[in-house]
């Protein structure tokens, strides 16, 4: 998707008859009726898949913010009742990195692409078996030029604990590329407790983490779920109950403007039959939550989705 605006103004309320001010070639110059005027055209190229970056003729530099995607929630253990059973943990947030290049160094044409969301962790079918870890997200970029990786994946759930995904982190060209703000949020992790333990909540960041699913005890106990983390744009997922309700899908942000999601909220159980499943994360980034566990003969809870990603390009 892109949108090319022709030179030589652009802006609202701009008579038609309007001339430009004697320096707009700065590159940008507001003139006394707040007409926003630059040299040339300003081209803007959306990806929300992979596709190819066509360098627009004359445009000397690009400003590009890329965001890789969300990791997968883990999916809950289903054990026996009087033993513990762990949730899945949340997926990572993916990275979010901005930045200027300079369009002489570029090829007429380079590679774009967008990384898809880690899928959630399958919820498991047989008795006294392990959760299933959820998959890394995707890295979005732009050729070989600036990286942003995704979030790592929730693991499985187990009879101990288990450890949220890493947040993503930017693979970026000197001296152009940079992170901006702090790292993406982490996902929740889960922890075998004698009484039973909610699962821990995503990491607010930049991208929100997946929150972690709820546990069941030794003494068959079931707990909610973590709320997921939020982000700069959106709200996280709310945590799964004991009823047991799914986890809340991340908040996502306005389509194909770069801004980053939320996380997944956990699942839940109620200590006894069925567990419920990990929200997705959101547009773009968010990591999904884990899934619930569950007692034998019940399935357990999948692992949440995690958003995908995105690439915008503005050259002028």
């Amino acid at each position: 998707m892109g949108f090319v605006a022709d030179g030589p103004g652009l802006g609202c309320g701009c008579p038609p008859t309007s001339a430009p001010p004697a320096n707009y070639k700065n590159p940008f110059r507001l003139d006394a009726s707040n007409c926003l005027w630059f040299e040339g055209v300003v081209d803007i190229q959306v990806f929300t898949a992979n596709g190819n970056f066509v360098k627009p003729a004359g445009a000397k530099v690009a400003e590009y913010v890329i965001i890789g995607a969300g990791g997968g929630g883990g999916s809950g253990r289903r054990g026996a009742a009087g033993s513990a059973r762990i949730g899945g943990s949340g997926g990572g947030g993916g990275a979010r990195l901005s930045g200027v290049l300079n369009l002489s160094a570029l090829a007429a044409s380079e590679t774009v692409v967008v990384g898809a969301g880690g899928a959630g962790g399958v919820a498991i079918a047989a008795n006294d078996t392990n959760g299933n870890a959820g998959a890394v997200g995707g890295f979005s970029s732009i050729g070989v030029w600036v990286k942003a990786f995704g979030g790592g994946n929730g693991s499985g759930g187990n009879t101990t604990n288990v450890a949220g995904g890493v947040s993503g982190n930017g693979d970026q060209p000197v001296p152009t590329g940079q992170i901006v703000g702090p790292p993406p949020g982490v996902g929740g992790n889960t922890v075998a407790d004698i009484g039973g333990r909610p699962g821990g909540q995503g990491g607010n960041s930049v991208a929100g983490g997946g929150a972690g699913a709820g546990d069941i005890s030794a003494l068959n106990v079931g707990t909610p779920g973590g709320a997921g983390g939020l982000s700069g744009f959106a709200a996280g997922g709310i945590a799964g109950t004991t009823t047991p309700t799914a986890g809340g899908d991340g908040g996502s942000v306005v389509a194909n403007l770069p801004n980053t999601g939320a996380g997944g909220g956990g699942g839940s159980n109620s200590g006894a039959g069925a567990s419920s499943a990990g929200g997705n994360g959101g547009l773009y980034g968010g990591g999904g939550g884990g899934g619930g566990a569950s007692v034998n003969g019940s399935a357990s809870g999948a692992g949440g989705a995690g958003g995908a990603g995105i690439v915008v390009i503005v050259s002028y």
